[in-house]
């Protein structure tokens, strides 16, 4: 993934992850002062790219493989 760190990287790929992950799902974000609420509405940028959903997908989930499979 592209380097950075922050709560406004943190905040698209998460977002974004579940977006994609499940395109008619509803997100919740949290929020502590307003900042946060802009950065969570205008993080989302362009959408994950394939290696960016595979190295997401290896750290939630070590155990399986790219397959999607144990």
């Amino acid at each position: 993934m592209e380097p950075g760190r922050g709560r406004p990287r943190t905040a698209r790929v998460a977002l974004r992850y579940a977006l994609q992950h499940a395109p008619d799902s509803i997100v919740l974000v949290s929020f502590r002062n307003p900042g946060q609420i802009r950065t969570d509405i205008t993080c989302l940028g362009d959408p994950l790219i394939d290696d960016e959903i595979t190295e997401i997908r290896t750290l939630l989930h070590p155990d399986i493989n790219t397959e999607g499979r144990p």
